[in-house]
């Protein structure tokens, strides 16, 4: 897939948005999709890569995360999110349409290494699981989009973890 597809979309944290491309200005796009955020590695990342987000001066990029989540769980949870918007995509269209994969069942999603090291991680940052919805066994993924709708990096997990950094899926996109 070279181009963004233009779909529908459910968007909290950002006023006038109603599909993807509506989501493109002037600027770079990385579009980090998770599970559900009642997810503890959810969560986790998702908090990982706003955290590094915000702590850079100027970015060149914007960023938007998206979960498998209804959009009143995320209005209850806004400020965990700092100002980054949140797609809700609880029938995950987007993530089958960006050709995100998912377990085949529990077993499968807890056969990787990297799933207990972040759920450790997870815990020790006092994280809770939360609302349960979307598909239980997905996997993320993080793609950073040109301002033209060009996918400049595409990253698809094979784990229920294991997100890149910004500063790695950046520099992969040759926007550093």
């Amino acid at each position: 897939m070279n181009k963004l597809p233009n779909l529908p979309i459910q968007i909290v944290g950002r006023d006038n948005v109603s599909n993807l491309y509506d989501l493109l200005g002037s600027r770079p796009l990385v579009l980090a999709l998770h599970r559900f955020f009642g997810c503890t590695l959810s969560q986790y990342e998702l908090g990982n890569l706003i955290r590094e987000y915000r702590s850079l001066e100027n970015p060149g990029f914007d960023l938007v995360v998206g979960v498998q989540s209804y959009p009143a769980y995320i209005h209850s949870l806004q400020d965990r999110f700092d100002g980054v918007p949140v797609i809700c995509d609880v029938e995950g269209e987007l993530y089958k349409v960006l050709g995100l994969g998912s377990a085949a069942d529990r077993e499968e999603l807890g056969r990787n290494p990297i799933v207990a090291e972040t759920v450790a991680k997870a815990k020790e940052a006092g994280l809770v699981h939360g609302e349960d919805s979307g598909n239980p066994l997905q996997y993320p993924g993080l793609f950073v989009i040109a301002p033209d709708g060009e996918v400049r990096y595409a990253f698809r997990a094979d784990a229920p973890a294991g997100l890149p950094s910004l500063a790695d899926a950046v520099r992969e996109a040759g926007l550093r």
